[in-house]
C-alpha cells in the first residue's frame, strides 16, 4: 500500500479548509524549474492538494503517489497540486547536490510542481501529524 499517512486537501468551501488554513504557514519558494510559488495565493484557487517529504526515503512513497495525483489534480481548474520536499535541516552544503538529482529525473511540468522547501519544517510536521515511525512515509 502507498504509504500517504495524511492527506490534506485544503478546498475553500469546507469548514476543515478553514481550519487548516490557520495552522498551514505561508509557503513562498521556487519550483525546480525556477517558478514563484506563493501558498496561500489569489483568487481561483479553490483547492490545494500538496505532498510533503521529510526525508530521503519518502521519495519513493512521494512518486507513487504523483502518478495517482498529477493526472488528477496537475492543470485542473481551481486546483493546485505540488510535491514539496522539506529539506530545512538538511545541510545547506548538500542542498545544490540534492537539487540537482532531484532535477535529473524529471520532465519540465513535473519541475514546475516540484516545490523545496528550506523553512517551517516543525510546524509542517505538527500539520501533516509526522511520526517518527512513518518517517520515510508521504503526507
Amino acid at each position: 500500500m502507498i504509504g500517504l499517512r495524511n492527506f490534506a486537501i485544503l478546498a475553500a468551501l469546507t469548514p476543515f479548509s478553514l481550519m487548516a488554513a490557520d495552522f498551514l504557514p505561508t509557503i513562498e519558494a521556487k519550483s525546480l524549474n525556477g517558478q514563484a510559488v506563493a501558498i496561500p495565493r489569489g483568487a481561483g484557487i479553490q483547492a490545494y492538494v500538496l505532498a510533503f517529504g521529510f526525508t530521503h526515503s519518502s521519495q519513493k512513497s512521494i512518486e507513487a503517489w504523483d502518478k495517482v495525483l498529477a493526472p488528477k489534480f496537475s492543470g485542473g481548474p481551481g486546483i493546485v497540486y505540488f510535491e514539496m520536499p522539506v529539506l530545512e535541516s538538511m545541510p545547506s552544503l548538500v542542498r545544490p547536490m540534492a537539487l540537482h538529482s532531484m532535477r535529473g529525473g524529471l520532465s519540465d511540468p513535473e519541475q514546475s510542481r516540484f516545490v523545496p522547501i528550506y523553512k517551517n519544517e516543525k510546524q509542517l510536521k505538527k500539520l501533516v501529524g509526522y511520526s517518527l515511525q512513518d518517517a520515510d512515509a508521504a503526507y
